[in-house]
């Protein structure tokens, strides 16, 4: 008989290792009752190789394009894609392959508790979508690093910059990058209106407004008071999906217009060729490159009159899903394997124009935490809401691809279904 129990070598259960990124193996200890003699047996690391969506809850398509491009690349060949929400049942936890409730972004916890389920459930990739989110995990970022996880996000300061109105219409001015003028709220009297209003730290077009007269522009500082005041530009409305590659470089940016918004999303979008816009957007992403932003970002312009930088977000675009198909997959692509260590590159110029996104509803229907159907259906994957351990027990299997042959313009890039279970 063996008697034997688990010890963690180098660092206990729920600390970190001393060199961030390398955890040892832990050791299996057991005595042999026939000669007394302790013995150690070093249990073989399990390979990362799973992606985890925070934040993730209605966002389907991220969910399936993810799973689709991670069959590329070898090292995560046959990856589980899982989100992670606040809410116990969500749309895009029914297509992924396991969906974990989690304490709300602003609970002390929250970082921590990603860091457990990375840990349980062989996460190597973290992909926050939105931009509170993006915030509160880069700014615990040692965390993941300490844990060997890949967070897809800038560095904190970038977040910083992208996320302060204020700071970053003055980094961009001295850096001669258009962007709409600023208004103080002491000069409002003596403003040309409209004025467009918004918070200072917002995001999603939340309490944003047009102000068209001096009492309208006073009235919204009495109903908020963390609101800044820029020029109003109208025209046709751009958003530009980038990446910024390992090396400071950008190797995508696609430029497309956001044909239908609403809530600060895009619901129709179509890629277009327009040079201006294109540079402004290129610059815009260089720029913030030379201060150090790694990963997915979009720019989002306004050309009319005059043409401005309205909004950055150092994050893939509710719509990025058109980016990435218009670059054959690249973008998710390229952001996963700098995720596993590569470096990717590849001409922003590079894409598909005239291709067009119109996004639609689907339904969920559920009583008591328990899912009574799905519409559109998810592809025969059996799905659960509940369980901890029910996302390394399910196989993952790959959705086929989602759209006409044309759009694979090369042959090694053709999707395979592979073998998911654990190595």
């Amino acid at each position: 008989m063996i008697l034997g129990f688990i010890r963690a070598s180098k660092h206990s259960h729920g600390s970190f290792p001393l060199c961030p990124g390398k955890r040892s193996s832990p050791l299996i200890t057991y005595r042999t009752p026939e000669n007394d003699l302790l013995h150690e047996i070093s249990i073989m690391k399990r390979e990362r190789r799973n992606i985890l969506v925070t934040c993730g809850g209605k966002w389907v398509g991220h969910i399936l394009q993810l799973r689709e491009v991670a069959q590329r690349i070898d090292t995560l060949r046959g990856a589980k894609v899982f989100v992670a929400d606040c809410q116990p049942i969500t749309p895009a936890g029914q297509f992924a392959d396991g969906s974990f409730q989690v304490p709300a972004i602003a609970d002390a916890a929250y970082p921590q508790e990603l860091v457990r389920i990375c840990r349980n459930h062989d996460v190597k990739i973290l992909v926050p979508l939105i931009d509170i989110d993006v915030q509160r995990l880069t700014a615990s970022r040692e965390l993941f690093v300490a844990e060997d996880i890949a967070l897809v996000g800038p560095p904190a300061h970038i977040a910083e910059l992208c996320f302060d109105k204020r700071c970053f219409s003055r980094w961009a001015e001295k850096r001669g990058i258009p962007v709409p003028k600023m208004i103080d709220s002491m000069a409002l009297d003596a403003a040309t209106y409209p004025l467009f209003a918004k918070p200072a730290r917002g995001f999603g077009s939340i309490g944003a407004k047009i102000c068209r007269t001096v009492d309208e522009a006073r009235q919204a500082e009495k109903e908020r008071a963390d609101l800044v005041f820029e020029e109003y530009l109208s025209g046709t409305e751009y958003s530009a999906d980038g990446y910024v590659n390992r090396a400071g470089t950008c190797t995508v940016c696609v430029v497309r217009v956001r044909e239908k918004v609403v809530g600060g999303e895009a619901y129709r979008s179509r890629t277009v060729q327009e040079p201006e816009v294109f540079h402004v957007a290129y610059r815009t992403i260089e720029a913030l490159a030379g201060e150090g932003h790694r990963g997915p970002i979009n720019v989002q312009i306004i050309r009319g009159d005059k043409l401005g930088v309205i909004d950055v977000n150092p994050r893939l675009g509710s719509a990025s899903l058109l980016s990435n198909q218009a670059t054959d997959g690249r973008l998710f692509e390229g952001m996963l394997r700098e995720a596993v260590g590569e470096t990717v590159w590849g001409d922003p110029t590079d894409y598909r124009v005239g291709l067009q996104l119109w996004r639609f509803l689907g339904e969920v229907f559920y009583q008591d935490d328990r899912v009574l159907g799905v519409y559109p259906q998810v592809p025969s994957v059996s799905k659960g809401t509940g369980e901890e351990e029910s996302p390394t027990e399910k196989p993952s299997q790959p959705i086929g691809p989602h759209f006409h042959d044309h759009m694979k313009r090369k042959q090694d890039r053709t999707l395979k279904i592979h073998d998911t279970e654990r190595p």
